[in-house]
């Protein structure tokens, strides 16, 4: 059975931790001749290169969004080139410029071994949250939030709403922060007078709270609870 690999392109400092990270379930990162690609059963039955790659943004977005919540620094990759590489070794590539999509075939055998037989065993925290978040949509769309490149009030907002949902009651009557602290939150990122322009609602809609949190106070507050909803110790 032919195989897909799409590409994902970004400074190494950011992609070394995939491959590491993702090694197991639907889609994993493999590195082959210095690129680094997404793979796996995700993207089997599928024959249109668009669709997979469209899959695999899905998947990026969410691994990303785990590596995120572990460490904030990294910068989101992008996606590449995509292959399909037959079982006797022949590759097929598509790449996609601006949108457009090429088609070039290729004869050529490749060395790298396909399929799951060369992923590390083991699966890592980042890989357990991916894991937990796809078995839940509420918290799939909240790990999508958190990976938001522009994350800001409403994103946090929305990540607080999703886990809500997951959980079936508030975060305070779960025992995962106080009443106080979920409405200074709540107030701050629905306020404009104390959150500015990413406020959720416009001026004079929301008095601010008397301590408003800062935007840095409020991720941090976010990043515990999801860290606490996909079942991993913050701590």
């Amino acid at each position: 059975m032919a195989q897909w690999f799409v590409e994902i392109l970004g400074d190494a400092f950011d992609l070394e931790e995939f491959p590491s990270n993702f090694r197991s379930g639907e889609c994993v990162v493999v590195e082959q001749e210095g690129r680094t690609y997404l793979t796996g059963s995700a993207f089997q039955g599928i024959e249109d290169a668009a669709l997979v790659r469209e899959r695999a943004g899905h998947f990026l977005e969410l691994q990303f969004g785990a590596l995120r919540l572990l460490q904030s620094n990294l910068k989101r990759p992008q996606l590449g080139h995509v292959k399909r590489v037959h079982e006797d070794g022949r590759a097929d590539a598509f790449v996609f410029p601006e949108g457009a999509q090429l088609r070039m075939k290729g004869s050529s055998l490749i060395s790298t071994t396909v399929g799951g037989q060369a992923v590390p065993p083991g699966i890592s925290v980042a890989d357990s949250m991916v894991h937990g978040a796809t078995a839940n949509p509420h918290l799939e769309r909240a790990l999508r939030l958190w990976a938001d490149p522009q994350r800001g009030w409403p994103q946090l907002y929305g990540v607080l709403e999703e886990v809500e949902y997951a959980i079936g009651q508030t975060v305070d009557k779960k025992g995962w922060a106080s009443a106080s602290q979920r409405g200074r939150f709540k107030q701050t990122a629905n306020s404009a007078e104390a959150a500015g322009l990413k406020a959720r609602h416009g001026l004079r809609r929301i008095e601010p709270p008397p301590m408003p949190m800062t935007i840095f106070e409020g991720t941090e507050f976010i990043h515990a609870l999801l860290m606490r909803a996909l079942q991993v110790d913050a701590g």
